[in-house]
């Protein structure tokens, strides 16, 4: 068995192999080498088989049995507000949006429910040794839903869409280390980076990174051309139709095409988060619950609540150019108020895990889990007040006013920290409104709390919220106006760093930047939720909100 895993590892790139020792040597986790092989190219069964050499078979889990499918009926979900779909899928930063898209149109690479990329339109991927260069194997065969046959030209023009757009998405921003394209052959492409990175296959899996055909103008509610499972038939006032191929390229377990389904229909549904249409059998699940959906679907039978761990969660941020959070011991203070875990009960029903205070998910590839998750600290909260008033010549309390919105937890973490930071200290008045008036000017609050998304990989997100460009320039989306040399130089080293265990050192290293200066104060990472009718089969709670109904069915 070793000399065959031996054999098979020095096969791949060599990454998997000290990935693999670290694992042999409990150094990484499981779960940590699955994403490190799959995201370098190794298949997610030929991964599983690598970690599961050498560990008990307990370790592996077994399979759960599972229903037949059955073929036929529309699958009725909800959508957020009006869907913008006359632009770019590129472009397009609405994840509500982007659901609708993904049914037509497809990724080169798929971000499942467990974090980890497998393929999708390109059939596989090999890298080498330094990360710049990326070839990318396509899969052959495949029609878009206007007949003609996907390739290389496709993927060479909506790549080179990203590198180029103006519009300032995150895509774009993330497309920037590309280099150049190049088509080797019709089913293969060359991606060049600007530098080793490891981030190319997030970028590839992004819910916007869905492949359009080169003749593509612009428009994807005037161009509906994709080589998904289903076809976009009708745009209304309230809801949006899509319809079933027949020519679909993934096969079924019946040795017919997917999907089983014979179409779907979004909901639009003024209060997008609202559970009653759940619960009245309109629908059969739900974009983006809300904590109180969560709170009312409980005690129903019919109704499933499915979780999914994520990197969302909600910042409390400090401006520091904004008195009194200039000073670091008032920044510190607030944060050692923090009752975590009564925060996590509070504002998400327990769902998730708690945190130190860094924008790193325990759920992250570079985590590092030996990085201490401080404890609530009134006294020496108190202490660094105390101490702030008698050097600046303030007094105590200080009033300060907490903005925020009201639709993802965070009127019960400002709650609970607006009432443990009183003895310390503080008097904080809460401002709290409907999304839409926070969001108006959600970096300009001195004091908030900010839902943030999902985001696969930790240095993506540190990159646009907290990362001083090398001309000054303080991150695209800062909301604290902090910038630390140190950090930067920490970010930088990371993004060019390929060894796990050494990106989990730096990782411990950020963690504790954070910990000790940072702006922010972050109680708890959140699971994503999915309420669906006990009918709906084939689909499972998603880190990103992605609605993945090509295996959906309804058992009715």
């Amino acid at each position: 068995m070793q000399k065959t895993v031996t054999q098979l590892l020095q096969r791949l790139h060599p990454m998997v192999g000290d990935s693999w020792s670290a694992l042999q040597h409990n150094v990484i986790s499981r779960r940590d080498f699955l994403k490190t092989a799959t995201l370098l190219g190794v298949s997610f069964g030929t991964a599983s088989q690598l970690a599961g050499v050498g560990l008990p078979a307990a370790a592996l889990p077994a399979p759960d049995a599972q229903p037949t499918p059955k073929r036929g009926g529309i699958l009725n979900a909800t959508t957020e507000r009006e869907p913008l779909l006359d632009k770019h899928p590129g472009d397009m930063l609405a994840i509500y949006t982007q659901n609708i898209v993904r049914q037509v149109a497809e990724s080169l690479l798929i971000l499942g429910n467990d974090n980890i990329v497998r393929p999708l339109l390109a059939e596989r991927w090999v890298v080498n040794r330094d990360l710049t260069e990326w070839t990318l194997h396509l899969r052959q065969g495949i029609l878009f839903n206007d007949g003609t046959e996907f390739s290389a030209a496709d993927v060479i023009a909506t790549m080179t869409y990203w590198t180029q757009s103006e519009i300032g998405s995150n895509l774009a921003n993330s497309a920037a280390i590309i280099k150049s394209l190049e088509a080797v052959d019709r089913y293969t492409v060359k991606v060049y980076l600007q530098q080793g990175s490891i981030y190319l296959t997030e970028l590839l899996a992004r819910n916007s990174a869905v492949m359009m055909p080169a003749s593509f103008e612009g428009s994807f509610l005037k161009q509906p051309i994709g080589t998904g499972p289903f076809t976009l038939t009708s745009v209304l006032n309230t809801r949006i139709n899509l319809t079933a191929r027949t020519d679909y390229w993934q096969i079924a377990a019946d040795g017919k095409p997917l999907p089983y389904l014979d179409g779907i229909g979004y909901e639009t549904i003024s209060d997008y988060g609202t559970a009653d249409a759940l619960i009245a059998k309109k629908v059969h699940t739900i974009y983006k619950p809300t904590l109180k959906d969560v709170i009312t679907v409980t005690n129903y039978d019919d109704i499933k609540i499915q979780t999914a761990p994520t990197s969302q969660t909600l910042v409390l941020k400090m401006r520091v150019d904004k008195a009194p959070w200039t000073d670091v011991r008032v920044r510190n203070a607030l944060k050692k108020c923090q009752d975590r875990q009564k925060i996590l009960d509070s504002a998400w029903l327990g769902y998730g895990q708690i945190s130190g205070d860094a924008h790193i998910a325990p759920s992250d590839l570079d985590y590092d889990p030996s990085a201490p998750v401080p404890e609530k600290d009134i006294a020496g909260a108190k202490a660094l007040l105390e101490e702030w008033a008698a050097d600046t010549g303030n007094t105590l309390p200080i009033a300060v006013t907490l903005a925020t919105k009201n639709d993802e937890g965070e009127p019960q973490y400002a709650e609970v920290l607006q009432q443990d930071a009183r003895e310390a200290g503080f008097d904080i008045t809460l401002s709290i409104t409907d999304p839409s008036g926070y969001w108006i000017n959600w970096d300009d609050h001195a004091l908030g709390i900010t839902a943030w998304e999902h985001y696969p990989m930790a240095q993506l997100v540190l990159e646009v919220a907290y990362l001083t460009q090398e001309d000054g320039t303080l991150a695209r989306w800062t909301e604290t106006q902090w910038q630390d040399d140190e950090l930067d130089a920490l970010l930088t080293e990371a993004a060019q760093t390929i060894d796990l265990v050494k990106r989990q050192e730096i990782a411990g290293q950020i963690q504790r930047i954070f910990q000790e200066r940072g702006p922010i104060g972050i109680a708890f990472f959140k699971d994503s939720w999915r309420l669906a009718a006990t009918v709906l089969q084939g689909v499972e709670a998603h880190p990103m909100h992605q609605d993945l109904f090509t295996f959906a069915w309804l058992d009715e």
